[in-house]
């Protein structure tokens, strides 16, 4: 589950995503819920510039669960009325004793980095506000002295003007 938002009443912006899937021993699971502001530079185009908590893991103590903040610069394009593009990126930085201190390679400055689009094809759920559909896209993401390419798949959200 993915989704970005931005409030028309006022310059407001906020971030959503819940991943779950197999690791090679137990279940890598991960959320992050953030809230910011937001800009509209055009009718198609929407900006979000937000913060939150993040936890991560994997289950049967394969990577061990690790709290942290991450922030977050989105953008959602609108290509057609039902399809649009949602693009970030996300360094995450850890708190608490964890050893996924300083890992990214590409968000050196960061415990943890991750970057990635999704396509989103929904019906608006009020004209011209937003819309929830199915969602798909690929992710790349840096954690400890690991980084992988994955596949997103599954529903979400993107505002659209």
């Amino acid at each position: 589950m993915s989704g970005r938002g931005f409030s028309g009443d006022g310059p407001y912006a906020s971030a959503f995503d819940f991943t779950l899937g197999k690791a090679n021993k137990g279940w890598y699971w991960d959320f992050s819920l953030m809230g910011g502001f937001g800009a509209q530079p055009s009718n198609s185009l929407t900006l979000g510039l937000v913060a939150g908590l993040r936890g991560s893991g994997i289950t049967g103590g394969e990577l061990a669960t690790a709290w942290g903040v991450p922030v977050e610069l989105h953008a959602t394009f609108v290509l057609m009325p039902k399809l649009s593009l949602l693009g970030y990126v996300r360094p995450i930085w850890h708190f608490g004793e964890t050893p996924r201190v300083d890992d990214a390679t590409i968000g050196s400055f960061a415990d943890e980095f991750e970057m990635g689009a999704n396509v989103v094809w929904g019906q608006a759920t009020k004209p011209g506000v937003s819309k929830f559909g199915l969602l798909a896209g690929v992710v790349y993401h840096e954690l400890r002295d690991t980084a992988y390419v994955g596949i997103r798949i599954g529903a979400g959200y993107a505002n659209r003007p």
